[in-house]
């Protein structure tokens, strides 16, 4: 639907958005800090898959990634999180991003947003 509509959207998991950015702060991917957080930010359409899988590994990441997904949320543009974990389950999301900004993510993905709970078996294991 959105590519018949001329819109191509961009496909990453949260740890590869967190590595990039990471890579930036060295100069070690041609790309600024700053290019790479606008890019997240301005996309039409952000998939980002894994949520909560980098999770706050660093005390850097939380801080982003609210930024990209507040940011997303008051300019109207759409994101898709897919996340093996329940989005809904606020201590679980302070548990991956800390408590400050954990809760503000769980706000934001619990305010406006749909939440749709795929569950089934895992095809992956699945010979």
């Amino acid at each position: 639907m959105l590519i018949g509509a001329g819109v191509q959207p961009l496909v990453i998991r949260e740890i590869d958005m967190a590595s990039q950015i990471q890579a930036s702060f060295d100069d070690k991917t041609g790309e600024s800090e700053y290019a790479l957080m606008g890019k997240f930010k301005e996309i039409p359409v952000l998939i980002i898959q894994d949520f909560g899988k980098q999770g706050g590994r660093s005390d850097w990441w939380p801080q982003k990634i609210y930024d990209i997904i507040d940011h997303r949320l008051i300019k109207g543009r759409a994101t898709v999180i897919t996340s093996n974990y329940d989005l809904t389950n606020k201590r679980l999301i302070t548990s991956r991003f800390g408590e400050n900004h954990g809760a503000a993510i769980y706000s934001r993905l619990n305010g406006k947003s749909e939440i749709w709970d795929l569950a089934g078996p895992d095809r992956r294991l699945a010979g």
